[in-house]
């Protein structure tokens, strides 16, 4: 069972400063996989093998949050369209010692 590819990402992130302890982000890109292939068994005989090729474009939006130096709070969400297509959700609570 293996997966094999070779994908290219080209994209733009934005960032805006709300305020001094809130940020809001936007990411908008474009992926290709140019050669992409997974082939697998199940009991000794192979399953088809699905081309992974094309284009997908990726659009996120999110926000952090940093109530204080040690900690930082971060929601997003991140949508694909095209060859792979849906959408996710995220959050993430970081604090440094």
């Amino acid at each position: 069972d293996s997966v094999r590819s070779l994908r290219t990402q080209l994209g733009a992130k934005m960032q805006y400063q709300l305020s001094d302890k809130t940020k809001l982000y936007s990411t908008l890109a474009w992926e290709n996989e140019a050669k992409g292939k997974a082939t697998g068994t199940v009991l000794g005989l192979d399953m088809p093998s699905p081309s992974l090729k094309g284009n997908t474009g990726i659009v996120e939006f999110g926000v952090t949050f940093t109530p204080s130096q040690n900690l930082s709070i971060n929601l997003g969400a991140t949508g694909n369209f095209g060859k792979r297509r849906g959408a996710s959700a995220n959050a993430l609570i970081s604090y440094g010692f």
